[in-house]
């Protein structure tokens, strides 16, 4: 299982390494204004659907049934399911699309419902339905990938983002010479045109393996419906962040211009090790979750090297977004339109959001597992719950503390720890998490505290540093801490940093 999340993440890791590249363009050009918010809002939805059928839903509710049909009825009836998934679900999206476009106004109220005061909702509701078109696409390159990650092949999969990144930085490049307006309309031709891509740059693969895109099918396929109708409900779930995040913008489109934009960007940099860890253990935790639904024991010790590997990874990660805040924003995003007051706020609200990435990273195995059970209504009726109880902290924070999104921020992370803690709670009933002992947390204990105190000197220095030094310190600082963790956790005597020691050096670890 660490195998195949160590392939996804590398995969992952380019990905968001042309993501990065991608938004350092867009912060450049569009900085944080009234067509910032606009057009980042509906880029954020059109990004949302392709991560939660690319990275999450799709994945939680087509993996399980095509391993399983595959298992009991043999290739060829698992091979019909999903040329059936390749058929339904990008009709069903362009549908969805369809609806989109002739109700963009009302979704983006819904949205934002403050853009309406600040006169920002009739240049949404445009970029919404510029961007609708790419739903459809996403649907078959998410299938495809589907298939991919179903039969073993975990790296196409994961690399398969970068396609439509290659094409956004070439729409961001383009609209450097067009003013904002005219260069976010670009960026959504280059949005669509990069999803249809995505979708036949997986064909090859497909055809490696061995599966015809081209055969039978059916629209009346059991299986297909079953694992569409699951879709949305699996959606809801596997995409918390994401649901979260839309939560915090609903509140945010209240608050000055730019809010929408800075969160974006501090977001992203949020996105960045959730992406490489927590995307890379939900997904292999998936497959191996799925093949192991028979056997209890078995199925626990999957789940607890999931967890334990996102704990050991998330927590130093969350630190060093925390005390790097101001150099990471000032070196990513400190360009063009992008002003100093920006540049604060947006290291504000990253600091307010590191807290929840280690909450974000350990939900993900634990969806998985949910998922893997066929219990997806529980991971669905989790996700609301825990949405409601950020909503009302996001109300409470923008009552006690008006203006301020790194209180918002904070009422964020407070429903990702929740969620988490809904989840812990309902697996443990199940009597299926093991349960770490200290074994495990005083290596874990040791390396965050060495951690926490370089950081905390950088942090000190970087107070005094130029603009140069900043950036030094953004692209030193991660490695060198990664580094100094790793030394600390293995000499006292950590399995997870033999593990990850391991597949760095290209072995496989004798626990796996």
């Amino acid at each position: 299982m660490a195998g195949r999340a160590f392939h996804l993440g590398w995969g992952t890791l380019v990905s968001r390494l042309l993501g990065l590249a991608r938004d350092m363009l867009l912060a450049a050009f569009l900085g944080t204004g009234a067509v910032a918010d606009s057009f980042l809002l509906a880029f954020r939805l059109a990004n949302m659907v392709r991560r939660l059928l690319a990275e999450g839903s799709l994945s939680q509710a087509f993996v399980p049934a095509y391993t399983g049909l595959r298992r009991t009825e043999g290739r060829t009836r698992a091979d019909c399911f999903a040329r059936s998934c390749l058929l339904l679900l990008p009709l069903l999206c362009a549908g969805l699309a369809g609806i989109g476009i002739l109700c963009a106004k009302p979704l983006a109220l819904l949205l934002g419902p403050g853009l309406l005061q600040k006169g920002e909702l009739e240049q949404t509701a445009f970029f919404l339905a510029a961007c609708m078109p790419y739903l459809p696409l996403a649907a078959g390159a998410a299938v495809s990938s589907g298939i991919l990650l179903a039969r073993g092949s975990f790296l196409a999969p994961a690399l398969n983002p970068a396609l439509l990144n290659i094409f956004l930085i070439g729409g961001a490049g383009g609209a450097l010479w067009f003013g904002p307006g005219s260069g976010a309309l670009l960026l959504c031709a280059a949005l669509v045109l990069g999803g249809a891509v995505q979708w036949l740059a997986q064909l090859p693969a497909l055809r490696r393996l061995g599966f015809a895109a081209v055969g039978p099918c059916s629209l009346h396929d059991p299986a297909a419906l079953a694992a569409v109708k699951k879709t949305p409900v699996a959606a809801f779930s596997a995409a918390n962040q994401q649901i979260f995040m839309l939560g915090c913008l609903f509140w945010a489109s209240f608050l000055g211009e730019g809010s929408i934009a800075m969160i974006y960007f501090a977001e992203r940099l949020l996105d960045f090790p959730l992406g490489i860890i927590g995307s890379s253990l939900g997904l292999a935790a998936l497959t191996g979750l799925a093949e192991e639904t028979g056997n209890r024991q078995a199925f626990r010790t999957c789940l607890g090297l999931s967890l334990r590997l996102g704990c050991f990874l998330a927590a130093p990660a969350s630190l060093g977004l925390f005390f790097l805040a101001a150099p990471l924003v000032s070196f990513f995003f400190g360009y063009g339109a992008f002003s100093e007051v920006s540049l604060e706020e947006t290291t504000a609200i990253l600091a307010a959001m590191a807290p929840a990435l280690p909450a974000l990273v350990l939900a993900r195995p634990l969806v998985s597992a949910l998922h893997a059970l066929g219990k997806s209504r529980e991971a669905f009726a989790l996700t609301l719950k825990s949405l409601l109880l950020l909503l009302t902290a996001g109300a409470a924070a923008k009552a006690l503390a008006p203006g301020s999104t790194g209180a918002l921020l904070g009422a964020f992370s407070l429903g990702c720890w929740a969620f988490f803690g809904h989840l812990w709670r309902t697996l443990d009933r199940l009597d299926l998490l093991e349960r770490p002992g200290w074994l495990f947390f005083r290596p874990m204990l040791a390396g965050n505290l060495v951690l926490a105190a370089l950081l905390l000197g950088l942090d000190y220095l970087g107070a005094a540093c130029s603009g140069a030094g900043n950036a030094l310190m953004a692209l030193a600082a991660p490695p060198a801490g990664a580094a100094l963790y790793l030394a600390v956790t293995r000499a006292c005597g950590s399995n997870e940093a033999a593990v990850v020691l391991a597949l760095l050096r290209g072995r496989r670890a004798g626990i796996l």
